[in-house]
């Protein structure tokens, strides 16, 4: 015999429409975080860091992703193309010019608003 519903039943189980929720991560564009976990994965036996990480701490210095997630209390969203752009304009050794003190150049649709002294070149600028 099938056991009947009982009351109350119907709140904890919401009916299935077939669609994604809507803050599903299909919905959201990808983060550092998330290019991190792709780019760098983790060895899960000894939990060791992977061997190329500096490659993103230079990205992330460059760009200033640590002010962003500290302001905008998340990591910034970026394409898969930009990400992989600001670690080769990290690892990309600038020239001297006159005399002057080299800079290194942040691929700028990687760029935090928030960073310290580039941020009003962003793209991303608020107002």
């Amino acid at each position: 015999m099938a056991k009947k519903p009982s009351q109350g039943d119907e709140l904890y189980a919401p009916p299935d429409t077939g669609a994604p929720p809507a803050d599903s991560p299909q919905d959201k564009a990808p983060t550092v975080a998330d290019h991190v976990a792709r780019m760098f994965p983790a060895n899960h036996r000894t939990r060791a860091p992977h061997p190329e990480l500096h490659r993103h701490a230079a990205a992330a210095a460059l760009h200033g992703w640590a002010q962003h997630e500290h302001h905008e209390a998340g990591p910034m969203a970026l394409s898969a193309e930009d990400y992989d752009q600001a670690l080769k304009a990290a690892a990309k050794l600038p020239k001297a010019e006159d005399g002057k003190r080299p800079t290194y150049k942040p691929h700028l649709p990687a760029l935090s608003p928030h960073h310290p002294t580039l941020g009003a070149q962003s793209p991303h600028k608020k107002g």
